[in-house]
């Protein structure tokens, strides 16, 4: 939840960035209804679907019938596989979310920069030093950012990006995210989101505790 109000009040009006990457409706969802027990039960019961688990369902198959070696998935009575999904359960109905029900949920499209192809790429950082940090030499540091960026930050880790531990780092793809927002340069906000669900899913399973991120959606 975010008082774009408050902010503005004290001289920070950021909510028009938000609002030319077409993200108005995510944001007023965060001021939306969580409904804990459906929340709940479907990441009691989530699971990712990717590629390997397609291979695997394959392999499966193949094991307890050989001559189905080659076939293809819809020759082995296998819906196609058209992508990563999450998958789970609610009420007895299987629920499934893909990238494309999170674009049309939020009635934005799945393009943009991707965030999570930033972590070692270099062309911006220059400019992101320049922008983001009045001395070069302190970037890194969240705490050493401009004041704006500062806001902008805390807002991405408490709103889009989930994120545990302390504040004062930040990576280079957080780093890039401000500086294409201030530069109004497209963001994929369905990698993130998705991204980030696959990831607490996997973690879920992993660790057998919920790990639940974006109830509102």
């Amino acid at each position: 939840m975010v008082d774009f109000e408050s902010l503005r009040v004290n001289d920070f009006d950021v909510e028009d960035l938000f609002i030319k990457q077409g993200w108005k409706r995510y944001f007023d969802m965060l001021n939306g209804p969580i409904y804990s027990r459906l929340v709940k039960e479907f990441w009691m019961k989530a699971q990712v679907y990717d590629e390997l688990s397609a291979r695997l369902e394959e392999e499966v198959l193949v094991r307890k019938d050989p001559s189905l070696q080659g076939k293809s998935r819809e020759e082995m009575g296998l819906s196609i596989f058209n992508g990563t999904v999450i998958k789970s359960v609610l009420a007895g109905v299987e629920i499934t979310i893909s990238r494309a029900h999170l674009a049309k949920l939020l009635g934005i499209e799945d393009n943009g920069q991707k965030i999570s192809e930033y972590k070692n790429e270099t062309y911006y950082r220059q400019n992101i030093k320049k922008e983001l940090y009045d001395a070069e030499k302190i970037a890194g540091k969240a705490n050493s950012m401009k004041d704006l960026y500062v806001v902008l930050f805390k807002v991405l880790i408490s709103n889009i990006i989930p994120r545990s531990g302390g504040t004062d780092t930040i990576s280079w793809e957080h780093q890039h995210f401000l500086y294409f927002l201030q530069k109004e340069k497209k963001i994929n906000l369905v990698d993130i989101l998705f991204g980030y669900l696959c990831q607490a899913v996997r973690e879920s399973f992993e660790k057998n505790v919920a790990t639940v991120i974006y109830p509102r959606l």
